[in-house]
């Protein structure tokens, strides 16, 4: 990703333009890369179904509580 400035910036004129290397963890495209937001591609389900595991494992170790 190459990172500059506007052409005409009066607070900047002098901007060094730089290089920035963004490991790919999961499949990137241009929106991700150009907005910094990240979509979530994991469905609901399988998400509860995960959140479901860790919180009864956690229960089960006496680490949180229930009420």
């Amino acid at each position: 990703m190459v990172d500059s400035t506007l052409t005409e910036d009066e607070e900047d004129p002098y901007y060094h333009w730089h290089i920035r290397i963004v490991p790919r963890l999961t499949t990137i495209a241009g929106f991700e890369m150009g907005s910094g937001i990240y979509i979530n591609t994991s469905l609901p389900e399988d998400t509860a179904g995960h959140i479901r595991a860790c919180f009864q494992k956690l229960v089960k170790e006496g680490k949180i509580s229930l009420g």
